[in-house]
């Protein structure tokens, strides 16, 4: 068992980070008869696992989602791939966007504006709440939902916003 000192300089992490992770429940160290927090061998493989996942820059929430299911990190990392792919094609038609937008003088939203907007709601929304309402309610539910938002004009999704 090693304590929070010796991790730090083991991993190179923060105490201040190690009990970050323990208070999201990434990790739960044991206690000794002060209270000091325990490091066993599977905790210190635990914390390098998730350091790995987050060199990729996989947010903590979809970590602790990771190890809740049991995916491995080829897993992790594939389907974290495809997020990252998804917001660079997003940020590059931003940038052209933008860049089209200074060009022409056109500083107010237009159509284009809106989808890019709508766009941005939706891959916010689902790294926010992904894993949590697909398993509430299904991927093919969730994929409905997106679909129809994205397909929504905007005085439909006025309309469902100031719906009480």
């Amino acid at each position: 068992m090693k304590n929070i000192k010796s991790i730090t300089k083991m991993t190179g992490l923060t105490s201040k980070t190690l009990r970050h992770w323990e208070t999201v429940g990434l990790l739960e160290p044991q206690r000794d008869e002060n209270d000091y927090r325990l490091y066993s061998d599977a905790d210190i493989a635990r914390i390098f696992y998730i350091m790995s996942l987050r060199e990729f820059d996989l947010p903590l929430e979809r970590i602790k989602a990771v190890l809740a299911e049991g995916l491995n990190e080829k897993e992790a990392l594939s389907q974290h791939l495809k997020r990252l792919n998804a917001q660079m094609s997003h940020l590059e038609k931003l940038v052209e966007h933008l860049s089209l937008k200074l060009d022409k003088g056109e500083y107010h939203m237009n159509e284009k504006d809106f989808e890019l907007l709508k766009s941005k709601q939706l891959r916010e929304n689902e790294e926010k709440y992904g894993s949590e309402i697909r398993q509430q309610w299904g991927d093919e539910r969730v994929e409905q939902s997106y679909k129809k938002y994205a397909q929504a004009d905007q005085d439909k999704i006025k309309h469902w916003t100031n719906v009480k």
